[in-house]
């Protein structure tokens, strides 16, 4: 295993696993970036991470965070904090309590965090691996400590007359349908009254005068 040789808190050179002095060293971890050499810090014989800061930073915010929705406070778009701090001085004596004593207790550990990093750097305080090793150096926060007022019941609304039950509509009419307009009548205007001609007296006919019989001749003998 490599090790690193250091001087004063910042690493100066590397050294192979045979290496004995006379420089201080410490082993280099496997995850070491040898990129960025000059970003590591040794503080009692440790090697402290470059960005080890950065990241309790970052799991401090969440544990405030999670603090403030112990409470009920925020929502999936709305963090708690941001939300928790909309109560100052709200009408609501609840949140208006509960606003004041978030506000001073993130305040008080947003105050004392960044005196950690000096802490550590001069030796003064272990090395924080885990977010518990940073909530030792810092005030608590719990809510049953304080004297925090109940919500104030709210007043019932002013009873108000029973509006009486919805009739149900009246069915309409029916239409009857418009009466068929007959066409005027035409009055037939007076035509003269014209006599019947007189038929015509058929004439008397003259009587048939029977045919006398054909006299018989000799060469037809009579019967």
């Amino acid at each position: 295993m490599e090790k690193l040789i250091h001087k004063n808190g910042k690493i100066i050179g590397t050294a192979g696993p045979n290496y004995n002095g006379p420089g201080k060293w410490v082993y280099a971890p496997e995850n070491f970036d040898y990129d960025n050499i000059g970003d590591y810090s040794v503080v009692n014989g440790e090697l402290i991470p470059p960005n080890i800061f950065e990241v309790l930073e970052a799991r401090l915010d969440d544990y405030v965070e999670l603090k403030a929705r112990e409470r009920g406070y925020g929502t999936k778009t709305t963090a708690a904090t941001v939300m928790l701090r909309t109560y100052n001085n709200d009408a609501e004596p609840r949140f208006a309590k509960e606003a004041q004593i978030f506000r001073d207790w993130s305040t008080a550990i947003w105050k004392t965090a960044p005196k950690l990093r000096d802490k550590v750097l001069s030796g003064e305080i272990p090395i924080p691996k885990t977010l518990e090793d940073v909530l030792v150096h810092l005030p608590p926060l719990n809510w049953e400590d304080y004297d925090i007022p109940d919500l104030v019941p709210l007043a019932p609304p002013p009873s108000a007359p029973i509006p009486p039950a919805p009739q149900p509509p009246e069915a309409p009419s029916p239409v009857e349908p418009p009466a068929p307009v007959e066409p005027p009548t035409e009055t037939p205007s007076a035509s003269p009254v014209t006599e019947p001609e007189p038929e015509p007296t058929p004439e008397p006919s003259e009587p048939e005068t029977p045919e006398e019989p054909e006299t018989p001749t000799e060469e037809d003998p009579a019967p």
